[in-house]
């Protein structure tokens, strides 16, 4: 459990929930330990994250912050797949319900030297900041990830509230093809660090390069302002994306998920 890349994407998702300023966000670190929620029915959204930048967490502050997440009925945790304190803290969540959901690849890439974007002529990629671009963010996030529709209004709060300040350093784009919204992405800037998050496209323009226009478009941007690297968290449709955009695997993550 020694890669940095860890512990930038335990930082960049801390920073990417307290910005969205949502009234249940419950957020903290420990040594070892980074925790943030803010009531999704939605696991990924509520994550305790094992970090590498010091020993590994005790099992009094895996509780303590337990203790603080125990009003979110579903919880995941993030531990790296490696190093020597994996198997106990994965035995000690699973005494507290915690059971095994998947595997993530951790993945990093240098913004030096990105390529130039090559836009299709019936393409657009903008910075989603009106009310119609983000409601295609939202659009785009159900049907790329399958969200049901009573699940709507909770994403298009959260698109919403990264929309408030798109000056800020966590920043959606947008791809559209003859006007239909059909591919995103959010970049997410800490430090020299830009966190790539919620990268999809709708069904019918996948194949296309679209998810890789939109996450160059993030990556670009992260480099404008300052962002040296970038991390990400890749799905196995997406692996081959990123590599394509210069992303290396780290390391992996084991996800744990407690459904009450």
């Amino acid at each position: 459990m020694s890669d940095p890349v860890f512990d930038a994407l335990a930082r960049c998702f801390l920073e990417l929930a307290r910005a969205l300023d949502h009234p249940d966000l419950v957020a903290g670190e420990r040594p070892g330990l980074t925790h943030a929620a803010i009531g999704s029915p939605i696991g990924p959204f509520n994550r305790l994250i094992l970090r590498s930048d010091g020993p590994a967490p005790t099992a009094v502050d895996m509780d303590a912050a337990l203790a603080e997440l125990q009003d979110f009925p579903t919880l995941t945790a993030w531990i790296p797949a490696t190093g020597d304190s994996r198997a106990a803290v994965e035995a000690h969540l699973a005494a507290r319900g915690f059971v095994p959901d998947a595997e993530y690849p951790a993945m990093r890439a240098a913004l030096d030297a990105l390529p130039e974007p090559v836009v299709p002529s019936d393409a657009t990629v903008s910075l989603a900041v009106g009310p119609a671009e983000l409601a295609g963010v939202v659009e785009v996030l159900c049907a790329g990830f399958g969200i049901p529709d009573d699940l709507r209004p909770f994403m298009t709060g959260i698109v919403d509230g990264f929309g408030r300040t798109p000056d800020g350093p966590q920043r959606q784009f947008l791809v559209a093809v003859d006007g239909r919204p059909v591919a995103t992405a959010l970049g997410g800037r800490c430090g020299e660090t830009l966190g790539v998050y919620n990268v999809a496209t709708i069904p019918d323009f996948r194949g296309r390069g679209l998810g890789r226009l939109v996450t160059l478009a993030a990556m670009r941007d992260g480099a404008a302002h300052g962002a040296r690297s970038a991390v990400l968290e890749s799905s196995e449709a997406g692996y081959s994306v990123y590599e394509r955009l210069g992303f290396r695997e780290v390391g992996r993550y084991r996800v744990l998920i407690r459904r009450r």
